[in-house]
């Protein structure tokens, strides 16, 4: 059984509103959405607004060895995200909701709150690596993401292409 981070939206006031799984060829998509949004952002800052967020904690100021700006204009920033084996990106944060399309990553990814706090698996990210088969590409749709860092232990690269939408 394949369970979307909806399903951990157990408050009545904050029931699941939407679920969507998507099989694009030999990808795969997890969307979801609650009614409430600290639910669906597990990390610090849950309550603030993401246009708030420390500009230099952004992904690409913060982490710029991992996220390469390939477009951007006043909608869109689309980024290549590159972690090697037995690397670890900096604190950052994602202010903008994306779409992020891997096609190349593994269970050996470990995300981090700012205290060194391991974030629990029913994440979108980490839940939909979990459920892939490792063909084709995986599609996640990401919320903003409020500051953070991820662990590669794999032997393998993890490689992908993030669409954030700026006017959201």
């Amino acid at each position: 059984m394949v369970r979307s981070a909806a399903d951990d939206c157990h408050e009545p006031e904050a029931a699941s509103v939407g679920r969507l799984f998507w099989h694009l060829g030999n990808s795969v998509m997890i969307s979801h959405r609650c009614e409430k949004e600290e639910l669906h952002m597990d990390n610090l800052d849950t309550h603030s607004d993401p246009a708030t967020w420390d500009p230099a904690y952004d992904a690409v100021a913060a982490a710029p060895k991992h996220h390469k700006v390939i477009f951007e204009n006043d909608k869109l920033r689309v980024l290549e995200v590159t972690l090697e084996p037995q690397d670890e990106e900096p604190l950052h944060h994602h202010r903008w909701p994306s779409v992020f399309v891997l096609d190349a990553v593994h269970p050996d990814i470990h995300d981090y709150d700012p205290d060194g706090n391991r974030q629990p698996p029913h994440r979108d990210i980490m839940q939909a690596v979990q459920a892939w088969d490792g063909t084709g590409s995986l599609v996640v749709n990401m919320s903003p993401q409020p500051l953070g860092r991820v662990l590669n232990t794999g032997e393998k690269t993890v490689h992908g292409i993030r669409i954030e939408m700026k006017n959201y």
